[in-house]
């Protein structure tokens, strides 16, 4: 029998708020008609998302496909390889949910959702939205004017 590593570190939960995840993996389950996305914070914390992928109960395909769109910054898509998705970067809103154990009503499980999705280049840049370039553009030209004014 050979030894298996433990881990020291403990379970934790990503912590509620804004943060960006890389997805990592993937796995489809046809027997459960679930789509499987881990995905994995800079810190190194691990988040599974669980996307129902039955055609007569279309909304957690929906929901896939939005954090496909997102991921990819593609709203042009029509199907995708989950391969695509590998190591690409979103920017969610974390909300945690406690819900009261089914089996045990004294415990409680949190389990965590995302919401506000919004495409990410990497850990530590988000992608600016039209309306947040737009903002920057008319600053930063408000700005110049204000320099050239001064050097006049």
């Amino acid at each position: 029998m050979s030894k298996i590593a433990l881990p020291r570190e403990s379970f934790s939960l990503l912590p509620e708020g804004r943060t960006i995840l890389q997805i990592k993996y993937i796995e489809e389950n046809r027997v459960k008609k679930q789509i499987i996305v881990t995905f994995i914070s800079k810190e190194g914390t691990k988040a599974v998302q669980y996307y129902g992928c039955d055609p007569e109960k279309p909304n957690g395909l929906k929901a896939f496909g939005y954090l496909c769109h997102m991921a990819l910054d593609d709203w042009d898509i029509e199907e995708i390889d989950t391969k695509e998705l590998q190591d690409k970067f979103v920017d969610v809103n974390v909300v945690h949910n406690e819900v009261v154990s089914t089996k045990d009503p004294s415990k409680t499980h949190t389990y965590i959702n995302f919401q506000d999705i919004k495409p990410a280049i990497d850990f530590d840049h988000r992608k600016l939205t039209d309306d947040e370039l737009d903002e920057l553009s008319d600053t930063d030209t408000a700005d110049l004017s204000e320099l050239e004014d001064e050097l006049d």
